[in-house]
């Protein structure tokens, strides 16, 4: 069973609350999307354990296959209805990817690497 978790970013001040979820740190602050983006789960964890939401992003190891390495934003397809992050399959997530950060604190640019 996959974990229902949050992270939100506070528009306003520029924060990162994680885990609003957790009984410790609720409020129905975060509910007012003007002020919050909300960063779900996706019930995935890169190769080191870390825990990878929407708004990641993600460094994949392409070399394993021959091809230059690059960066990629986890998003959801709403098409599809699943989460995204540039190719490959969810397999190759715990392999292959790692979370180097997300879109709302980083400002290093994605792409190739």
């Amino acid at each position: 069973m996959i974990d229902i978790k949050f992270n939100a970013w506070n528009k306003e001040s520029k924060t990162m609350h994680l885990d609003i979820l957790s009984p410790d740190n609720w409020s129905f602050s975060f509910l007012n999307q003007d002020i919050f983006e909300w960063l779900q789960f996706t019930g995935l964890k890169d190769k080191n354990g870390v825990e990878i939401y929407r708004g990641d992003i993600l460094d994949f190891e392409a070399k394993e296959w021959g091809g230059d390495g690059f960066t990629s934003v986890v998003d959801w397809d709403k098409e599809d209805a699943s989460w995204c992050w540039g190719g490959g399959t969810t397999a190759d997530l715990s392999i292959y990817r790692q979370v180097i950060g997300n879109i709302y604190e980083n400002k290093k640019p994605y792409g190739k690497v």
